[in-house]
């Protein structure tokens, strides 16, 4: 089992760039707008468009939402 100092280690080196990107490709891959996954998962398009570009650090409810929404699984 992981301590708590490990586990703080692991969750500052998620590399939220590279999660904004990926959720972009999918995004548009299944051709949704960002209007329409932002209205769909309850944030705002100006909040979606800076989590996918790496500015904003998406919560974990709005990361599940994504998933569920784009059909991918949360560790993607």
């Amino acid at each position: 089992m992981q301590n708590l100092k490990e586990v703080k280690e692991g969750l500052d080196n998620i590399d939220f760039e590279k999660v904004g990107r990926r959720i972009q490709y999918i995004r548009k891959s299944r051709k949704i707008t960002q209007a329409d996954l932002s209205a769909i998962c309850g944030c705002t398009s100006n909040h979606l468009s800076a989590i996918e570009n790496g500015v904003n650090k998406p919560s974990i409810e709005l990361i599940m939402k994504i998933s569920v929404v784009l059909e991918e699984s949360v560790d993607y």
